[in-house]
């Protein structure tokens, strides 16, 4: 019992939860909350159910809608030392360049989520925002992107596996959670449980994918990068850039112009004037009790979906 604490206290390691960068007041005009359960479209099941767990019905959110409309919709998954709030520039302008809707997943025990983080809740809750961008929001897989950075490169390769979106794009991702505490050297690498282990699942993603990494990465090493391509089947492209690290990115460079190409070459661009593929957000005066700063105003949003566009105000 001794050893499973310590593997278990050593996996709080990979989640060095920062202090909230937002607020639900602060980011009011962005936050949307995904239910947990299917509260609005009954006629579709996810597998498996989920339910309330915590005390928590729904998964805080950023919703970045391109207003002239868009046939793409990028659900982005942000490394273990941001939050939405810190993340919320560089999704400002992927929205803006890429002419695309964005969906960025909160993970729990961070910025407005309570609870504790876990690889299994992160996976989850994953597979649920994705099922509930194609059940209740109509999205087409083939026009969804799925991208991941750090960390988030793990629930992105779980729902690239398990679902089949239009695309998959990796930033500085890795090929599991051990394998990067043995490449930092750290003593206790042995003792960390072995989870997100993105290079078995490489073979099983049918998704065009694309691996940006940095050579002068610290953190992860690009050879992980390397390591993943070399599993993955579908089309694939692996660019590594030797003036990029962890954190120091430059958008236009690393990230922008390589999404556009690959995008161009693998899948179809996004429409950036598609009026039927609106996403209108109105968010309300209250939101989902139990999420943090309960003594301040709080909302919620409903949807409501149209043949052609869909006005967000989720419950």
């Amino acid at each position: 019992h001794g050893i499973s604490v310590l593997i278990m206290d050593l996996d709080c390691i990979v989640f060095p939860i920062p202090p909230s960068s937002y607020t639900c007041v602060s980011h009011k005009e962005k936050l949307l909350f995904v239910p947990r359960a299917n509260l609005v479209n009954d006629i579709h099941k996810f597998e498996p159910p989920y339910a309330e767990i915590d005390g928590n019905t729904h998964i805080p959110c950023f919703l970045f809608p391109h207003l002239p409309g868009s046939s793409k919709l990028i659900i982005y998954f942000h490394d273990n030392a941001d939050d939405l709030g810190r993340a919320f520039h560089m999704l400002s302008l992927l929205e803006e360049k890429l002419h695309v809707h964005i969906l960025a997943v909160e993970y729990s025990g961070y910025g407005v989520y309570p609870g504790d983080p876990s690889t299994d809740r992160i996976a989850e809750e994953a597979l649920i925002v994705y099922d509930y961008a194609i059940s209740v929001l109509n999205w087409l897989p083939k026009d969804i992107i799925v991208m991941g950075r750090g960390i988030g490169s793990g629930p992105a390769s779980i729902l690239a596996a398990k679902r089949t979106p239009g695309m998959l794009m990796l930033l500085s991702g890795f090929t599991s959670i051990k394998k990067v505490a043995e490449g930092m050297g750290f003593a206790f690498a042995l003792l960390i449980n072995d989870r997100f282990k993105n290079i078995h699942l490489m073979p099983k993603v049918k998704s065009p994918t694309l691996l940006i990494h940095g050579k002068k990465d610290s953190l992860i090493s690009y050879i992980h990068s390397l390591e993943l391509y070399a599993e993955i089947k579908a089309p694939k492209e692996v660019i590594v850039f030797d003036d990029m690290d962890h954190n120091n990115i430059e958008f236009v460079v690393h990230i922008l112009e390589p999404m556009q190409k690959f995008i161009k070459k693998n899948i179809s661009p996004a429409d950036p004037e598609d009026p039927s593929r609106k996403l209108i957000f109105m968010p309300e005066e209250e939101f989902p009790i139990g999420y943090k700063e309960p003594k301040k105003p709080r909302w919620s949003c409903s949807i409501q979906c149209t043949s052609n566009n869909f006005i967000l105000r989720i419950h």
